[in-house]
């Protein structure tokens, strides 16, 4: 399957939403639930009303034994986990006997207690990877202003992989309206925005402590909301931020890649100069940014931040635009985002600087 977003039965996305129409819509045709719907509606929806089951692995011993189920063996301590959200059960990964099933009725218990905790609402769910993923989108709060009459919006992002490959996480960010960026809320110390919280598959889920503990982050919010508001009044020139894009994207090569921005670049290398990423994002920062033009925002740190999540959230290059979605939400866009965001905030406070 080419969609990251699993469909169900009758050959639907199982992908929901409220409000405004994700950016994403185009290709995965999610289900726009009303307002005036219960919750119930946009969990089952987006697949929450599926169910994860465990069985031991069972294998033939001998060739000859492939037709004669009763002559296999059993590995005790390796299940494969099947889930029933496309119709009948199919499998989604291979887990250890110690592996703990986050079920979607109790991912979907922990979104609806964080709703009552952050006062706010779920805005999205979707179920990823033919029942493996959960994720669920949830609106944090009032809107906040960062400068002039552009806003961000808190939100909080929840995932888990039932195939062994992620573990549970809750993320707290904003959502700028004017060009449906998300941005991962950074904690106070850089380095350490990807995550604000994760949860082994190893330890039993439990949404109502969950939810108590993300519920006293609430302050994280403030906390990123006036570090905006810093690198809106944080002027940074085009020839700083063509060397602010080429670091960010240079940062993400290994040491052997990597390339000095002052020579040339070697045979078979790939210049960092001509790729799209580079292109793109200084493209956005000159003024092709949705939103870009705003005071506050053209020429700033802040302005910087949004060209670096837009690339990331909309023009980034991804097999679908729904491995696009879960990349800029919870993967490797995530990251990029959050570096960009680090850095920025320590040019804005004067703890680094940036060589141009």
């Amino acid at each position: 399957m080419s969609h990251a977003i699993a469909k169900n039965e009758a050959g639907q996305f199982l992908c929901a939403y409220r409000g405004e129409r994700p950016w994403h819509a185009a290709e995965t045709k999610p289900i726009m639930v009303p307002d005036d719907q219960p919750d119930s509606a946009l969990f089952v929806a987006g697949g929450f009303d599926a169910r994860i089951r465990r069985a031991k692995v069972r294998y033939p011993v001998n060739p000859a034994d492939a037709n004669n189920p009763a002559a296999w063996a059993t590995m005790d301590d390796k299940h494969v986990l099947l889930s029933d959200a496309s119709g009948d059960p199919r499998p989604i990964g291979i887990v250890s006997d110690r592996f703990k099933i986050v079920q979607p009725r109790a991912f979907r218990d922990l979104a609806e207690r964080l709703c009552g905790a952050l006062g706010g609402r779920t805005v999205a769910c979707f179920t990823l990877h033919g029942g493996a993923g959960l994720v669920a989108v949830i609106e944090a709060g009032e809107s906040i202003r960062i400068v002039g009459s552009d806003i961000v919006k808190p939100f909080s992002t929840l995932s888990t992989r039932n195939d062994g490959t992620d573990p549970t996480r809750i993320t707290g960010g904003t959502f700028r309206p004017d060009c449906a960026n998300m941005l991962a809320m950074a904690l106070a110390d850089h380095g350490k925005s990807a995550t604000d919280m994760t949860l082994s598959h190893r330890l039993e889920f439990d949404p109502a402590r969950l939810a108590s503990y993300w519920g006293a982050k609430l302050v994280q919010y403030q906390l990123q909301a006036e570090q905006c508001r810093m690198l809106a009044q944080t002027g940074v020139s085009l020839k700083v931020g063509e060397r602010f894009v080429f670091d960010l994207f240079n940062d993400r090569r290994s040491e052997a890649n990597r390339q000095d921005p002052d020579r040339p670049v070697g045979a078979g290398r790939r210049d960092i100069h001509n790729s799209v990423g580079y292109k793109t994002v200084l493209g956005l920062f000159a003024g092709a940014g949705r939103g870009m033009n705003k005071p506050g925002v053209k020429g700033t740190a802040w302005g910087m931040l949004n060209a670096v999540t837009e690339y990331v959230d909309h023009h980034a290059q991804a097999a679908s635009a729904s491995h696009r979605f879960e990349s800029a939400a919870t993967g490797a866009g995530a990251a990029l985002k959050a570096t960009a965001f680090d850095w920025l905030v320590a040019l804005a406070d004067g703890s680094a600087a940036i060589d141009a």
